[in-house]
């Protein structure tokens, strides 16, 4: 059977249904110019990134799968507030990626 349009490729991802979008690579160096690091919590490291497509600086807040798994429900409730929130003093949600080893939140970069 063929089906019309055009396949997905790794990239591109998908939007669930706040509009987030999502998306799978193996290593976010795939995705993003890893920097340095910007500062580091209890769950997680937050890196600068720099967009390979279109040379945009991000936080990349890196948190290893192993710990995402044991506070999934917390981790996609600050994914879905963030969606959510539309105001000057909250950070924008760019996208979330999974990757092998992370689970990363793609957010505005604070200077």
């Amino acid at each position: 059977m063929k089906f019309f349009g055009r396949k997905k490729t790794e990239n591109e991802g998908s939007s669930d249904s706040l509009g987030v979008k999502r998306r799978d690579a193996k290593n976010i160096s795939d995705l993003y110019n890893v920097g340095k690091e910007l500062g580091s919590g209890g769950f997680s490291v937050v890196k600068v990134g720099v967009c390979k497509t279109d040379k945009s600086e991000w936080a990349l807040k890196l948190i290893q799968n192993t710990v995402y798994k044991k506070n999934k429900e917390q981790t996609e409730k600050e994914v879905e507030m963030l969606a959510m929130l539309d105001h000057p003093g909250v950070v924008r949600l760019r996208e979330v990626v999974t990757t092998q080893r992370y689970f990363v939140i793609v957010m505005e970069i604070l200077n």
